[in-house]
């Protein structure tokens, strides 16, 4: 493996406010003087030399040209030309001579998309993550989506477009409140079953009574009644029938004596009527003290019969709405298991896309970075000073680049802490790190750290 490059001299001639300065990086090099002193002269020309900066105005007032120099450590030099008109890049060797295409050869060597770790300190976390994901674009497709969910993947409608992390997050969000919504109506059929459970009797009621078999008794009873009535009633009307035909024959036979029997006959035949009245009378009465008990016990037996039907009608259509029910809840529990193995692939996907996170220990969470450290897992902004620096420093190391350089203007916004953080951690990571720092100094002082020994040296 090739050794890291570094930047060893950094050189500016006429540039913004400085006539001339020269710097040699350390693993962190600050830039400190009061406002106008040209602190911000020394981040726009470096951006100038990368390419990514702004050159118009770059010259300093009065001059007819400029540069800005910069030399790595395997002599590999670059200097970028500035006339009113013009901006030339050339780069060389001491050993090989010219470098041709200069521009093409220090983009292959360094990133001009290096983070700026004060900006990254600064923010909240939902902007870190922001920071987070615009350097890792991480894509998730339909179909690891889809394996995801499972079973339940054709009862929803997602959009897989944008990063990864946000795309789980949408889709979690779904099956979670899907799972909301069913968890809530297995809880309410729940309770519906527990009321028609309270609704049955403690003892299942009789069986059905055969009714139609008790009706049909009474109704034949009370035609054996009815026919025993006719017959009383025929008896009485053939006897009387009987009587008068005596009393004509009596009358005919006896017409002499028509007058002192007539009255005799009328007697004894209404008489005779009266009695013949009276027993069948009486015999209706008799039959209906025999039939009427029985009749009434046959209506009861079936009013009580009907009560039993209904009451058993009653029992197994609650018991079969019971089934129902309980096969409801089942099913509803059933989706919510699958929601719930469905969640539970979906924060393994989730997972293991965060593990391609430019940062090790990190995860985005409701579109905020969380920081995994030795307390736990916790929003960025409250982990300790020093896990905030390294995230910051590892998320520039994520940017792919043989020179590991970050120009940081805005260094002053950090405390002294913070600072003393970025002091010890950019050594041990590779890293340089130019900034800014507004002090009282009127002259511009550079304060440079040792990548080596974190020895300081002002100039």
């Amino acid at each position: 493996m090739s050794e890291q490059l570094t930047i060893k001299l950094i050189r500016f001639v006429n540039i913004g406010g400085i006539e001339e300065l020269e710097i040699e990086p350390g693993a962190l090099t600050m830039i400190e003087g009061r406002n106008g002193r040209g602190k911000t002269s020394v981040i726009d020309g470096i951006l100038a030399l990368l390419g990514s900066g702004s050159s118009s105005d770059l010259l300093r007032e009065g001059a007819d040209s400029g540069e800005v120099y910069a030399e790595l450590s395997n002599g590999t030099w670059f200097r970028r030309r500035f006339t009113r008109s013009t901006n030339t890049l050339t780069a060389g060797n001491p050993e090989t001579g010219a470098i041709s295409r200069a521009k093409a050869y220090l983009e292959s060597l360094i990133s001009t998309a290096a983070l700026d770790p004060a900006r990254f300190l600064a923010a909240d976390d939902e902007k870190r993550a922001q920071m987070v994901v615009a350097a890792a674009p991480i894509a998730v497709t339909p179909q690891e989506i889809g394996e995801a969910l499972g079973d339940i993947a054709g009862g929803i409608s997602f959009d897989s477009r944008g990063h990864a992390l946000d795309v789980i997050n949408r889709v979690h969000k779904i099956v979670y409140d899907m799972r909301t919504g069913v968890n809530a109506v297995a809880k309410r059929l729940e309770g519906s079953l527990a009321d028609l459970r309270d609704t049955l009797p403690s003892d299942a009621p009789a069986g059905p009574v055969d009714v139609a078999s008790v009706r049909a008794e009474l109704v034949q009873l009370q035609e054996q009644a009815r026919a025993a009535e006719q017959s009383i009633e025929h008896d009485t009307s053939e006897r009387i029938s009987n009587l008068r035909a005596i009393r004509d024959e009596a009358i005919e036979a006896a017409r002499a004596e028509f007058e002192r029997l007539c009255a005799e006959a009328r007697e004894q035949c209404e008489r005779a009527c009266e009695d013949a009245r009276l027993h069948g009378a009486e015999s209706i009465r008799a039959l209906h003290g025999r039939v009427q008990p029985r009749i009434a016990e046959l209506e009861a037996t079936i009013k009580s019969a009907e009560q039993a039907n209904a009451a058993a009608e009653t029992y197994e259509r609650t018991r079969q709405r019971i089934a129902a029910r309980v096969q409801e809840i089942e099913a509803e529990k059933a989706k919510s298991r699958a929601l719930t193995e469905a969640l539970v692939r979906l924060d393994a996907l989730k997972t293991s896309k965060a593990s391609q996170l430019p940062l090790r220990k990190a995860e985005i969470r409701d579109g905020k970075l969380f920081l995994h450290t030795d307390g736990g897992v916790v929003p960025s902004t409250r982990a300790n000073r020093a896990e905030q620096v390294k995230a910051a420093l590892e998320l520039c190391l994520a940017v792919p680049s043989k020179i590991r350089f970050i120009v940081a203007d805005s260094l002053e916004c950090l405390d002294s802490d913070t600072r003393a953080q970025l002091e010890r951690a950019a050594p041990k990571m590779g890293i340089q790190i130019i900034g800014t720092r507004v002090t009282d100094d009127e002259q511009l002082v550079v304060r440079t750290v040792n990548a080596r020994n974190g020895a300081q040296a002002g100039v």
